[in-house]
């Protein structure tokens, strides 16, 4: 779990191509998206692009980007990108074990009404950009 308190970390909300639906992860009590902490001398964006292979098996390039614009959250700094992939939860590679209980992509107002307090500004600064 990342806590936007503590170390510096970054993510992705990954969109579909028809921008209405966003990637989840299912957690224990909420929803979340890809995210998590930076490794010694990774950039945000190099961050993000691991923690979204690492955490649903997506694999996303600059170009994959909607906008090279980002919100901050905290510590945590998010970016937008569209996909088409089907997630896959693996394990933490660290430490062997599973973080998420699965993966998909939903409306967003799912996202909307299940997400941790914290990630509210950077869901409604998503969506905004994707359905504007």
């Amino acid at each position: 779990m990342f806590n936007s308190k503590l170390k510096p970390g970054a993510g992705f909300f990954v969109i579909t191509p028809g921008l209405d639906r966003v990637l989840v992860l299912e957690c224990h009590d909420y929803l979340d998206v890809t995210k998590g902490c930076s490794d010694r001398g990774e950039s945000p964006l190099q961050t993000a692009f691991r923690e979204t292979y690492e955490e649903a098996g997506i694999r996303l390039t600059e170009s994959d980007m909607i906008t090279d614009e980002s919100f901050r959250v905290g510590n945590l700094i998010m970016f937008l990108a569209i996909s088409g992939k089907k997630p896959v939860v693996k394990p933490n590679p660290k430490t062997g074990r599973y973080e998420h209980d699965g993966a998909m992509y939903v409306p967003w107002r799912v996202l909307e009404a299940n997400c941790e307090e914290f990630m509210i500004g950077a869901v409604e600064w998503a969506k905004e950009r994707c359905l504007a």
